[in-house]
Order: C-alpha cells, then structure tokens, then sequence
C-alpha cells in the first residue's frame, strides 16, 4: 500500500488491534524489499555468470553493466546485507500473533 510517497503495511500490535508502519520500519518489510531488489537483479547476475565475469563490478568498469545497473545490483546487495544482519525477529512481525 502506498501513502503519500511511501510502502507500508498493516501490522498487529501487541494488543490485536491493527497498525499502519512504513515497511521500511518492520523487519518483514525490509526482508520482503531485499527479496524484491534481488530477484530484480538477478537476469543481469545470471548473465554476468554467463559471460564469465566475476564481479559486477569489474562488468561496470568493463562496460558490460550501465551505471544504472550496477546502482541496482549495488542496492539489492546492501538491502541483503541488511537484512542478513539481523538476527531475530520479533514473532508478531512474523505471524502477527504472540509467543
């Protein structure tokens, strides 16, 4: 759903009662934006690994990859690592109930 410019999502709170919060705020929410960014990316990945290139990186300065989309690989890694680098969730943001 988007407001005013920006994703959110409706959420349980802890007492049942429903809640609006940007997706950015939820650790679902960025889970399911890596997901998104990354299955984006992922035919310029495949055909990088194709053509034998490594790294996107090297692709980018080779000209094989446009700034753009070495901007989208780059956003799809960060947004990974993101979440990667959380380590639990709360089971509410998962299954909208309590322990």
């Amino acid at each position: 759903m988007n407001w005013g410019g920006g994703d959110f999502q409706f959420l349980k709170s802890g007492s049942d009662e429903p809640c609006i919060q940007p997706i950015e705020s939820s650790q679902l929410g960025r889970l399911e934006r890596a997901f998104a960014l990354a299955t984006a990316v992922q035919p310029l990945l495949d055909r990088l690994r194709r053509e034998g290139v490594p790294d996107w990186r090297d692709a980018l300065r080779g000209g094989a990859l446009t700034p753009e989309q070495a901007a989208e690989i780059e956003a799809a890694e960060a947004a990974v690592a993101g979440v990667l680098a959380v380590d639990d969730f709360v089971p509410q943001e998962l299954t909208g109930r309590g322990r």
